[in-house]
C-alpha cells in the first residue's frame, strides 16, 4: 500500500482531450542525472501535478528532490531529479495530469522510480574479475524481454565495463531466473573513479520503454600506480630479421617497475619502452 506526497504544482499546456498517450524513454530518472522528457503527440489544455509515493509512510520533511517543466511546445513535460547529500526515502514519483476545467478527476497517471545516487557504494577493483552477480526473477506469461546493465551519468559506460553476458533474454510466456555479470576493466591509467549509479533496465517486444529492474552504487577501486622506468638495456644488434622489407635497424628497451616502496598494482609509466634506431648495414 502507497502512501501519496502531494506537491501543489500545477502547470498548464494547450487544448482539452479525453484521453492521454505520452512517450518517454524510460521510467526511471537516477539523482544528478540528466531530465526526462515525456511528450505526447496532442497538443491539449491539461495540467500537471507533482507527488510521490512511498512504500509505506513518506517521512514529514522528507526532501523530494524532483522538479517538472512543461515544454515550450505545450505538448509535455521534463522531469528532473536535482543533485544532494542526502541518502533519500525510497519513493515513486507520480505524475496526475487533469482537464484544465475539472482537476477532480486524472485524465492518466504516470509513475517514475527514483533512483537515488547517495547509497552507500559495493566496492570492485579495476582489473580483478570479481564481478557484480545478479539475479533476474522473469515472470512467465510475458513477451519477449531482456535485461541488461547500463550507467545512464557515464558516457564512456560500454568502454568502462566488462558486461557478460551482454544481456539476458526470456522468449514468451519463458519464466525463471537468469544471471547477469559486471565487471570494471582495466584502463591502465592512473585515474580517480567517481561513484557510479548501475541501473538493470528490462525492455520488452511490446513497448518501447526502458523500465527499471534493480540499481546499484558502485565505486571502483583504482588497480594502477604510477611507476618509473629502468634504465635503457644496450642497443641490440642490426636486424632486418622480424620485418624483411624493413630497412636495417637495432633496438633497445626499458621496463616499468614499481617506484619504492612497493604498495601494489600495476604500474604505469608515460613514454615508450622500446626505441629503434636505424643501422647503416646488417650483418
Amino acid at each position: 500500500m502507497f502512501s501519496s506526497f502531494m506537491i501543489s504544482t500545477f502547470l498548464f499546456a494547450g487544448t482539452q482531450v479525453q484521453s492521454l498517450s505520452f512517450k518517454y524513454l524510460s521510467d526511471f530518472i537516477v539523482e544528478g542525472g540528466s531530465s526526462l522528457a515525456v511528450t505526447s503527440e496532442e497538443k491539449s489544455e491539461f495540467v500537471y501535478s507533482l507527488s510521490r509515493e512511498c512504500p509505506s509512510t513518506c517521512r514529514e520533511g522528507a526532501a523530494f528532490p524532483v522538479s517538472l517543466y512543461t515544454t515550450r511546445d505545450h505538448n509535455g513535460f521534463f522531469l528532473k531529479a536535482e543533485d544532494n547529500d542526502v541518502v533519500d526515502q525510497l519513493f515513486t514519483i507520480r505524475v496526475d495530469v487533469y482537464n484544465k476545467t475539472n482537476v477532480d478527476k486524472s485524465l492518466k497517471i504516470l509513475r517514475f522510480t527514483f533512483v537515488d545516487d547517495d547509497e552507500k557504494p559495493l566496492s570492485l577493483t579495476e582489473g580483478l574479475w570479481n564481478p557484480l552477480q545478479v539475479t533476474v526473477a522473469h515472470p512467465p506469461n510475458l513477451p519477449q524481454t531482456e535485461y541488461t546493465f547500463a550507467d545512464v551519468l557515464n558516457q564512456e559506460f560500454n568502454k568502462e565495463w566488462e558486461r557478460a553476458p551482454l544481456k539476458v533474454v526470456f522468449q514468451e510466456n519463458e519464466g525463471g531466473n537468469k544471471t547477469l555479470q559486471i565487471n570494471p576493466i582495466d584502463d591502465d591509467e592512473v585515474r580517480d573513479h567517481p561513484k557510479q549509479i548501475l541501473v538493470i533496465k528490462r525492455l520488452s517486444t511490446c513497448e518501447p520503454v526502458q523500465r527499471y529492474y534493480q540499481h546499484f552504487a558502485v565505486q571502483v577501486q583504482e588497480n594502477d600506480v604510477f611507476g618509473e622506468f629502468t634504465q635503457w638495456s644496450t642497443w641490440s644488434s642490426c636486424t632486418r630479421e622480424a620485418l624483411p622489407f624493413r630497412d636495417c635497424f637495432k633496438t633497445r628497451t626499458r621496463k616499468c617497475e614499481h617506484i619504492k616502496p612497493n604498495f601494489g598494482g600495476t604500474p604505469i609509466c608515460k613514454g615508450n619502452s622500446v626505441e629503434e634506431m636505424p643501422c647503416s648495414s646488417c650483418t
